[in-house]
């Protein structure tokens, strides 16, 4: 059995290194096709319209901007983070689909404020950016928990249909399963719920399930491969190491009395630093942390605080 599952995790990572020279660049920069984008695969192409808007036309937003720690709660909901550089980054929480909650948030001073971006999301499943201005965001609204997408070009002042749901995303009408980028469903956590997904490629992803394992693909969802053994995680982010897909995790650990981050990559867990809470136990916090690495930016948000690093997460301040 262990030499089936390290001829699979190797297989995984040959197919990585093809995937990430050839489709990669491509697939994490969503404004390169046009909103009607047609989306291939074996599930029915989806597409989206602002509520209460025609044909997708673009709707204005109200903006408030607030302090790091003010107004933002995971309350039990998934926390997000999606990280341009060290300066600017966007905020959210999932919500849930029917019920609500979510929210969304930009800052471009290193977490030290954040400022509310209003959505007509009731639910949040992924968000994903190009640069400071450009954001698509998967998400649901009302009691239909279909998933549709909005794209904003100037900060989330107005958002347009973002047309075919041409990403990875998680589930919210199906908290088990996750979708790949050519709307294939799939159930990484098996009867467990699927708590994040971090994509690098149309086949190269990572998610985080309820029970604190991480699994990853490398042949779009075709098989998963286990990588957390021995840890519990709390938050995940995918990114490449050497031509190999890594996992970059956040948990708690022995010797670290805040949260450990580490890369996991073709099976060692390489500890990189220790984010002091500043007294807070770190009990009890799955769904409440996030993590995202781009280049030597790191942030961390634990509900409404944040955490970054510009070593690549060996060090941690708040801003």
């Amino acid at each position: 059995m262990a030499s089936r599952t390290r001829l699979a995790t190797w297989g995984l990572v040959a197919l990585l290194a093809v995937d990430v020279a050839l489709v990669s660049a491509a697939f994490r920069n969503p404004f390169r096709q046009p909103a009607t984008a047609p989306v291939t695969g074996a599930a029915a192409t989806v597409t989206g319209t602002v509520p209460g808007s025609a044909g997708g036309t673009s709707t204005p937003a109200a903006t408030s901007s607030t302090p790091a720690a003010t107004g933002f709660s995971g309350s039990g909901s998934m926390v997000g983070v999606v990280p341009i550089d060290s300066a600017r980054a966007w905020r959210f929480v999932q919500g849930a689909c029917p019920g609500g909650g979510a929210s969304l948030a930009h800052t471009d001073n290193g977490g030290r404020t954040w400022e509310d971006v209003p959505i007509p999301f009731g639910a949040i499943s992924r968000v994903q950016v190009t640069d400071a201005a450009k954001v698509v965001v998967v998400g649901t609204e009302g009691a239909g928990c279909r998933e549709t997408a909005l794209r904003s070009t100037d900060t989330g002042q107005t958002w347009a249909s973002g047309g075919a749901l041409a990403l990875w995303y998680r589930s919210l009408a199906t908290p088990t399963a996750v979708v790949n980028s050519n709307g294939r469903a799939g159930t990484p956590c098996g009867n467990g719920k699927a708590l994040s997904v971090s994509a690098l490629s149309a086949t190269s992803a990572a998610v985080l399930c309820e029970s604190g394992k991480v699994v990853e693909t490398a042949d779009g969802g075709g098989n998963w491969v286990e990588v957390s053994r021995g840890l519990s995680a709390l938050a995940v982010d995918a990114r490449v190491e050497a031509s190999k897909l890594a996992a970059l995790v956040a948990y708690v650990a022995d010797g670290c009395s805040g949260v450990q981050v580490a890369s996991i990559a073709a099976g060692a867990t390489t500890k990189l630093g220790c984010v002091d809470l500043g007294g807070r136990s770190n009990d009890g916090l799955l769904t409440h942390v996030a993590l995202s690495v781009e280049g030597n930016a790191g942030w961390l948000i634990v509900d409404g605080d944040t955490y970054t690093s510009d070593d690549g997460g060996k060090t941690w301040s708040t801003p």
